[in-house]
């Protein structure tokens, strides 16, 4: 239950907040639109950030796996001085992020465990305070909203419900506090427990139930009355295949027939690519990509995804890549080595398994794909390679390279400020020592 409290209001102002540009276009000007267009959105956070206090011990333990292997750490950690001159130990989960979802609009967050996708949603819904920035329902801050009169379902991460109660008993309790008739609650009630297939488990108590029965029971909770705005937080986490396509199924009507303003997390690629109208991509508390799926496809996906199966990985690479043989034969081999590279110069090669590698190869380097096939093909009918998989770039590639480039960036950018870092430390040692000489100086001189 969602409490107004008027009181409590954040420490950032839109007035004194000037914009800044970041690498990505989209992103700078997903800011601009909600910096001057809020009020057209339904749901809306402007510079959203949050930082937590840890125990020294945690800190140092994060410090020591950061240095180990700095791609692992998700969320940038530091200390800093408080106004009486205590050392507190800061883990930054959420980093200057901005984004605005309008009506009959379904928002998906994708990112790595540790990105900021929870921490953003407990801010939407006011389960937790943003340390700055601004949430907007309806283009009103949240502080200044009346709560009461804002329609919110919301299913957290981790499942809630009352042990003792069975699946009816949870169903039936909601919607008698949201106002519904006895009579109602009764025939609702059964009606909600049918649409989301629990009728074999409504006299269940929760927590004899499995987790996925768990987990439909507490996004059943999350869309009870209709809401206008639905948070969900790794919805089909848990969930089987069928189970999961029922309640992607469950959602897209939900949208359609109630007009209602969707924001979800997932880890689900193929989810966020059913489900979304658009959808942003979190690293390190960043948000470092936003659009329709579509869109980020033709901007990132410029790329032909070429992975090949072999005994002889090498082999392959030189008579067939390098060469552009079209096989063992020859007469076939002595053409190829005229026509030059099959896929051009630009590609990049990954080895991910013994037997097995990976080109990323730009669009325009293939300019032949009928030749292409066929040369693949008569590898893999004279035995030189196994089976290939070839197409652009799917939207889960384009994320893993996506996540990959920002790790690299993160990782460059970290180095620089250990290299800033030594370079003051150095400064100060200069300092010192410079200050003590003077120091000296002037006690012989002054002794003298």
């Amino acid at each position: 239950m969602i409490k107004k409290n008027n009181k409590i209001k954040p420490k950032f102002s839109i007035k004194n907040h000037k914009p800044k540009e970041t690498k990505n276009k989209d992103v700078y000007n997903e800011y601009l639109n909600v910096k001057n267009n809020y009020k057209d959105y339904e749901i809306a956070i402007l510079n959203l950030r949050k930082k937590y206090k840890i125990s020294k011990a945690n800190y140092d333990e994060g410090i020591i796996l950061k240095n180990k292997n700095k791609n692992e750490r998700a969320n940038d950690i530091y200390v800093q001085t408080s106004l009486n001159k205590v050392y507190e130990y800061i883990i930054e989960a959420v980093k200057d992020v901005t984004f605005g979802v309008k009506k009959n609009e379904c928002f998906g967050l994708l990112g790595i465990n540790g990105s900021g996708k929870s921490t953003i949603l407990d801010m939407i819904s006011t389960y937790t305070r943003p340390t700055t920035g601004i949430v907007y329902y309806n283009g009103v801050e949240y502080y200044k909203s009346n709560l009461k009169t804002i329609s919110l379902g919301y299913c957290p991460q981790n499942n809630t419900y009352w042990k003792e109660l069975t699946v009816r008993d949870h169903v039936e309790y909601i919607l008698s506090v949201q106002g519904y008739s006895p009579e109602d609650v009764k025939k609702y009630a059964t009606q909600y427990i049918s649409y989301f297939r629990l009728q074999e488990d409504q006299d269940t108590q929760v927590v004899n139930l499995s987790e996925g029965t768990k987990r439909k029971l507490c996004l059943l909770v999350a869309f009870i009355g209709n809401p206008e705005k639905i948070i969900l937080d790794e919805p089909t986490a848990n969930l089987d295949p069928s189970s999961r396509i029922h309640i992607w199924n469950i959602i897209k009507e939900y949208q359609t027939l109630n007009q209602s303003t969707i924001i979800l997390t997932t880890h689900s690629i193929e989810e966020a690519e059913y489900l979304c109208d658009r959808i942003a991509i979190l690293n390190d508390g960043n948000l470092v990509c936003i659009g329709t799926p579509e869109d980020i496809k033709k901007k990132y996906g410029n790329n032909y995804n070429l992975e090949v199966q072999s005994n002889d990985i090498e082999k392959f690479h030189q008579k067939i890549i390098e060469e552009g043989g079209g096989g063992e034969g020859g007469e076939e081999e002595e053409e190829g080595k005229e026509r030059g590279s099959l896929i051009g110069n630009n590609y990049k090669k990954e080895y991910k398994l013994k037997n097995r590698i990976n080109y990323e190869i730009p669009i325009q380097d293939i300019q032949n794909l009928e030749k292409f096939f066929e040369i693949m093909e008569n590898c893999k009918r004279k035995g030189m390679i196994t089976d290939y998989n070839f197409g652009q770039m799917s939207l889960e590639q384009i994320f893993i390279k996506i996540a990959k480039n920002e790790e690299d960036s993160t990782t460059n950018d970290d180095d620089n400020n250990d290299d800033d870092n030594n370079k003051k430390e150095k400064i100060k040692i200069i300092s010192l020592s410079i200050v003590i000489n003077i120091y000296f100086f002037f006690f012989f001189f002054l002794d003298y």
